[in-house]
């Protein structure tokens, strides 16, 4: 199972903020779960805080969708909130970034960030589950279609 793992709570700009990365845990009856010893490498900046790791395979390839967030400046500054980018596996537990953004583009053509994508098939298209970056979505759920090429 990959999923967030807190590694730190850390005093920044007068507040404590967690810092989190993605990592992975094995377990042989789905009741008791241990660490495998990964941890994603920080991609975007060294106080990065990862989430929302989502797994689908696109012809016999295993991508994985996460959300990325800077743990400093996020709140106010929308470079630094969250956006979701996109990896693939090249080996066991080696992942290569294929996309740096995965963003929606609306029906007035205005793209904006996605936070927490959550990626899942159905009838042979792919589509997310999301919430925008900004307000942590208190504006509500979307969902859209992806496009995956490769």
């Amino acid at each position: 199972m990959f999923h967030l793992s807190g590694a730190s709570w850390d005093l920044v700009e007068g507040k404590y903020e967690a810092l989190y990365r993605i990592t992975k845990s094995i377990s042989k009856d789905g009741l008791c779960w241990t660490s495998a010893g990964w941890t994603m490498d920080k991609v975007f900046w060294a106080d990065e805080c990862q989430t929302s790791p989502n797994m689908i395979r696109v012809a016999n390839r295993r991508f994985m969708t996460f959300s990325y967030r800077s743990q400093s400046g996020f709140r106010n500054n929308l470079d630094r909130n969250y956006k979701t980018a996109a990896a693939e596996e090249v080996s066991p537990g080696i992942w290569k970034l294929v996309q740096q953004r995965i963003d929606v583009i609306n029906e007035q053509s205005v793209r904006f960030d996605v936070a927490y994508l959550n990626t899942f098939e159905y009838s042979g298209n792919f589509y997310g589950l999301y919430n925008y970056s900004m307000g942590f979505g208190t504006s509500g759920i979307y969902i859209a279609q992806l496009r995956v090429s490769i």
